[in-house]
């Protein structure tokens, strides 16, 4: 169990909701451990949302799945490759971010995103190139955005430095 605020929970349960509204209906499955790591009832938004994703697959005619119901098309599940590779293109795409904002707030010098990617690829320790690098950190980086509230990603914290030093 975790402890959020109910202010930061109710944060990360709209984000799930935009995206369920959106079509993402995996955000249900995640907005449902959310609550239960909270320890906290359904809101009645979820609770009708995922009762209405299981109708339509016990339905006679129905999907034919729980891939079906739950889906996201971040997430693919039309393939058990594919969705490994999703699996694995977040995990690292987490590493990356981490060590490229770490760059970014300590290195003053670094006043764009693709001089801070490329620097934290001289490592060699991703086994990625640099398109595919900046890919993952700008999916983890505008979730994380959307998810913390935050008005600017890292693209715009350095945009802002480079305009300050000039």
């Amino acid at each position: 169990m975790r402890c959020m605020p109910l202010l930061d929970v109710h944060r990360v349960l709209e984000v799930y909701r935009k995206r369920s509204d959106a079509g993402d209906t995996l955000s249900l499955l995640h907005a449902i451990a959310t609550c239960a790591e909270e320890n906290l009832p359904l809101p009645e938004w979820l609770a009708l949302a995922f009762q209405a994703r299981m109708n339509e697959f016990s339905q006679p005619g129905g999907l034919s799945s729980l891939d079906q119901a739950f889906a996201s098309k971040g997430l693919p599940t039309n393939s058990p490759k594919k969705a490994a590779q999703a699996r694995l293109d977040w995990q690292l795409g987490g590493l990356l971010w981490r060590d490229v904002w770490n760059l970014a707030v300590e290195d003053k010098t670094i006043t764009s995103f693709d001089a801070a990617v490329s620097k934290v690829l001289e490592s060699g320790r991703y086994g990625v190139a640099k398109t595919k690098a900046k890919q993952l950190v700008k999916m983890v980086d505008d979730s994380q955005t959307e998810f913390l509230g935050k008005t600017e990603n890292l693209p715009q914290f350095l945009e802002k430095r480079r305009k300050r030093m000039t």
